[in-house]
């Protein structure tokens, strides 16, 4: 693990404090990873969702940008509403393989 700094504002800090109180530890390091993490999650999904609703990404690609299984994938286009791109084509394709 690599130790870096960074500048957070008063609000971020009091976001943490929030954050802390509700995990399991009081290491304010942990707290910050946490964060971190779950912060990343969020905008590799968001960016992977967005480039397969521009039909630059397909769910496989979509998938591997957020990270996620290609069904963990499609169960986020569905709970957003997004319709998968899927054409007759598609599924000839499909069904010749």
């Amino acid at each position: 693990m690599r130790t870096v700094s960074l500048r957070v504002d008063d609000k971020q800090i009091a976001g943490i404090e929030k954050v802390k109180q509700f995990l399991p530890t009081s290491d304010t390091s942990f707290v910050y990873r946490y964060v971190l993490e779950k912060g990343l999650k969020e905008i590799l999904l968001e960016k992977a969702i967005s480039e397969y609703v521009a039909q630059r990404a397909s769910t496989g690609r979509a998938a591997e940008i957020a990270g996620i299984s290609w069904e963990e994938m499609n169960h986020e286009l569905a709970k957003r509403g997004i319709m998968m791109h899927y054409d007759e084509k598609d599924l000839r394709e499909d069904l010749s393989v």
